[in-house]
């Protein structure tokens, strides 16, 4: 059976007063083989507090292949009046040993389902680079007509 550790990490740091949230908190991986089940992230304590980074571990039955995205789901939590939370990011490490981030850095409100993609964070990462140049080519050519 395929394993696939999650990290889920908030942001809190003193900027981020009630970053944290009791509401649950489930993902489902997407890869070009299949989709995850809803798998909620819970373990004994408020998981999710401002600041926390926290490990989970994802068991599947299918080979999910490479994976695309991650779908975030909040939901309400017993009778806990609803929280907004800000996630930082998702990282899975798939039983390969490859570790995917997925970057979230927002306020989730309410009881959404986000489709979170891999990203770096980069301004312009490698594959970029050809592109910043051949714009500022084209830039160049258009100021001399």
């Amino acid at each position: 059976m395929p394993t696939y550790k999650v990290s889920v990490a908030t942001v809190a740091t003193g900027n981020y007063l009630f970053g944290g949230t009791m509401d649950n908190i489930s993902i489902s991986l997407v890869g070009t083989h299949g989709e995850t089940h809803k798998f909620q992230l819970d373990k004994f304590g408020k998981d999710f507090s401002p600041g926390k980074v926290s490990e989970f571990v994802v068991e599947t039955q299918m080979e999910l292949g490479d994976i695309l995205l991650v779908r975030l789901h909040k939901e309400p939590y017993g009778f806990f009046p609803p929280t907004n939370w800000n996630c930082s990011f998702i990282e899975v490490e798939t039983p390969e040993g490859q570790t995917h981030r997925f970057p979230c850095y927002q306020w989730i409100l309410g009881y959404p389902t986000f489709e979170l993609r891999e990203g770096t964070g980069e301004i312009f990462p490698p594959s970029m680079k050809l592109l910043e140049g051949n714009r500022c080519q084209l830039e160049d050519s258009n100021s001399h007509n």
